[in-house]
């Protein structure tokens, strides 16, 4: 009985498989047109591959050109725009980021 039952369902299983195969076939007609144009445009929406990738980078690097001389030494006038003097506006603000640093690194270590 248990014998008879499973030929039963893998006999149903064949049915339906091939109904479903050879209605794939006589729908054909209707449907390639259709394919056909969802081929074309998938081949239309294709990227090509040299698009994909960057194109190599040069082999060389250009040296490094200093805009003037190294200069031997410096006037106060030279330093002046990259000098700030730390006791101009009072030493509490600088004490005060000096200890919170300080403060945060031991902080980090604990």
């Amino acid at each position: 009985m248990i014998a008879a039952a499973g030929i039963l369902a893998v006999l149903l299983l064949v049915i339906a498989g091939s109904s479903l195969f050879s209605g794939g076939k006589a729908g054909r007609g209707e449907s390639s047109s259709s394919n056909a144009a969802a081929g074309a445009a998938l081949h239309r929406d294709i990227i090509p591959p040299d698009e994909l990738f960057l194109p190599d980078e040069p082999d060389f690097i250009p040296g490094v050109i200093p805009d003037r001389e190294r200069r031997a030494q410096w006037t106060a006038e030279d330093a002046a725009p990259w000098w700030q003097d730390p006791l101009k506006n009072g030493e509490g603000e600088w004490r005060d980021r000096i200890e919170k640093a300080a403060d945060e690194i031991l902080e980090g270590v604990q």
